[in-house]
């Protein structure tokens, strides 16, 4: 084939590579991340935006068939391609520092009578090859394990979705529509929403302007699903908060999340 003037000869094994390199990819990033409700809706953290992709990368290894968590055998250029996270020695490191920095974070879950404090990772291995083996805290095995099976309410979503979504707070509220996928959507009081997002101190007004539009914005350009959003007033105050969306998936994409 010709280009700018120049010959160029493509190796049919190196087109053949790519190809299998990109089904590969795309496979990685197909395969659904399962949450019990409760852990979506309930947990409180504070983690960034690589944090929850981390998370939701090793969720994403979770087996419906499952009975325990395994490790998990990866290499921080895996999951560096798959999060599109970038290449080379900065995002390498940057990689390992995050892993390292999740494995010091908990996370608190408030339930009926009860307050409990969990962690996300429990260990996390790194040769000096960068092979890594990833193994998450088995106090999470209630709701990550046989939710399907449990018939569980869960959250199920395309960890591709999560790939795209740069904001932290664009990927809380995906998953927590996602949790509420029954009913298309959430509503509540702002102070709840607030909450939820860890913005309890910020007024309504600056919170709705400088995180949750923005992330309906991120979420409606780059997802499958597109929110809308509505607000109930009362005396010149937001007393209620509604957030429902309409999915643009293919039927089996809906089927997979079922």
């Amino acid at each position: 084939m010709r280009t700018g003037g120049r010959v160029v000869i493509v190796n049919p094994r190196e087109k053949e590579t790519s190809k299998l390199q990109n089904y590969s990819l795309d496979k990685e990033r197909s395969y659904p991340v399962v949450k019990a409700n409760t852990l979506v809706q309930k947990a409180r953290h504070q983690l960034t935006a690589k944090e929850l992709k981390l998370v939701d990368f090793m969720v994403s290894k979770v087996r419906e068939d499952d009975t325990g968590f395994k490790p998990i055998e990866t290499s921080i250029a895996e999951i560096n391609q798959v999060m599109s996270f970038g290449r080379g020695s900065k995002n390498t490191d940057e990689t390992i520092k995050a892993l390292l920095a999740l494995s010091n974070k908990g996370f608190w879950l408030k339930i009926p009578n009860a307050i409990t404090i969990s962690r996300w990772l429990q260990t996390a291995k790194i040769d000096e090859n960068g092979k890594a083996s990833l193994q998450l805290d088995p106090q999470l095995a209630p709701y990550l394990l046989k939710l399907v099976e449990s018939k569980t309410g869960h959250a199920r979503f395309s960890l591709a979705d999560v790939v795209v979504l740069k904001s932290k707070y664009s990927i809380m509220l995906y998953e927590l529509l996602m949790s509420w996928r029954g009913s298309m959507g959430v509503n509540g009081h702002p102070d709840e929403f607030l909450e939820y997002f860890g913005k309890s101190d910020m007024k309504w007004w600056i919170f709705n302007g400088k995180i949750l539009t923005p992330a309906i914005n991120e979420i409606n350009s780059k997802t499958g699903i597109k929110v809308h959003y509505a607000t109930r007033k009362q005396g010149g105050r937001t007393v209620e908060v509604e957030l429902d969306f309409k999915g643009e998936f293919s039927q089996e994409q809906w089927d997979q999340m079922k």
